[in-house]
């Protein structure tokens, strides 16, 4: 189980900061198994008998209390700093361990995991919402046998099943957790992506009824998949691993093999026709009669986003993005220009090492705008990870 030293109490990182227009204001860290203390309170004889055998395991010293006391000092710390309630004193709290003060309520969890669990994610953060009102980050791996993926916002209605909303992309809201996931959801179980929500961390639930002007408290800005340069296997081909697990990515394009980089000319394409299609009204009805114009500008933007679809690893929630396009864009138009177009992140892992065996040029691969890794040809020639 991860979590701090013997001699150190869990508690935020940014516990001093104070600040209401900071994130770090709203936010605490439980990292992957941290949050079983918290998630049922039949976990904690368990959680103690856990730690108490990994400490002897690993030879770590337990200090002067047992770790019945650590574990319990964990739980209060965690409880003080997400408590709905606040209060200047707490019946029995001699020590005050649940007294926050003028601090205000910490309602996003950052919760980085490597499980192959999500589900107890998903109902630890639906949990906190239902009890205080918190929002929790969960982020999850994707490597096969370790991490499952399925990370997501898990929020406003994240615990029950709703009607589709406008999105950037129509209806679809990926990252954002909710029941059924047909509209609104978790990522995919091998999906890499950045996902931006815009949340109300101070007024995490809505008020009934809503102030004109209040937004929801959870939205999102953005879903970016990561499209890699490389993907697993063994065949060879300049920028391909020398220990043979990745090759380049290539995928069959108008009748020929593409990487990324150069398939992505069918997005510009797409992209230059999008006027085309912005300028007529809603064709949607069976009296009008679309333009050849139309027409083709439409193919080639779903051609376009097919493209994205075959080189992401999971495409499932892209293929939901195309779906929207093609029967929503009406009803729910997009911004210029198209995000399902536009939203993604190119990603060059392709092994390139420095052509120079002295080792090669003196610009920091850390602090390089180039769109490629670098990769020293040894150790000697790393560049210095010493912050100045």
């Amino acid at each position: 189980l991860i979590r701090p030293p013997f001699d150190q109490p869990w508690q935020p990182l940014l516990r001093d900061e104070t600040d209401p227009f900071k994130l770090g204001t709203f936010s605490l860290e439980l990292v992957c198994s941290e949050m079983f203390p918290h998630a049922s309170s039949a976990n904690f004889i368990g959680i103690i008998e856990e730690n108490n055998e990994l400490a002897d395991r690993y030879g770590l010293g337990k200090g002067g209390e047992t770790m019945f006391a650590h574990i319990s000092k964990d739980i209060y710390e965690f409880a003080r700093w997400t408590a709905f309630r606040n209060t200047v004193k707490v019946a029995g709290d001699t020590n005050q361990s649940l007294l926050r003060g003028k601090a205000l309520q910490r309602t996003l969890i950052i919760l980085p995991a490597m499980t192959t669990r999500s589900a107890d994610y998903h109902i630890f953060g639906q949990n906190q919402y239902l009890a205080a009102g918190l929002v929790t980050a969960f982020c999850n791996a994707v490597v096969p046998h370790a991490g499952c993926g399925q990370s997501g916002f898990v929020g406003l209605d994240g615990w029950k099943l709703t009607d589709g909303i406008k999105t950037p992309y129509g209806s679809k809201a990926p990252g954002i957790f909710q029941l059924g996931d047909s509209h609104s959801g978790p990522l995919g179980e091998t999906e890499a992506a950045m996902v931006i929500a815009d949340l109300d961390l101070l007024r995490t639930t809505d008020q009934r009824p809503r102030p004109h002007y209040q937004h929801r408290s959870l939205r999102l800005i953005a879903h970016l998949p990561f499209f890699f340069a490389t993907e697993k296997g063994r065949q060879g081909g300049d920028g391909s691993y020398p220990n043979k697990q990745r090759q380049l990515r290539t995928r069959t394009v108008a009748g020929k093999a593409l990487t990324f980089a150069e398939a992505r000319s069918q997005v510009a394409k797409a992209l230059k026709l999008e006027s085309i299609w912005r300028s007529e009204l809603n064709v949607a009805s069976p009296d009008e009669e679309p333009s050849p114009e139309y027409l083709k500008a439409i193919a080639e933007t779903l051609a376009a986003l097919r493209v994205l679809e075959e080189f992401a690893d999971d495409p499932t929630w892209l293929r939901k993005r195309t779906h929207s396009f093609k029967f929503e864009r009406y009803e729910m138009p997009p911004t210029s220009p198209l995000p399902a177009l536009v939203d993604w992140l190119y990603v060059d892992d392709r092994w390139l090492p420095e052509p120079n065996d002295a080792g090669g040029s003196d610009e920091d691969p850390l602090k390089s705008d180039k769109p490629l890794l670098r990769v020293p040809r040894a150790m000697q020639y790393e560049p210095s990870r010493r912050i100045d």
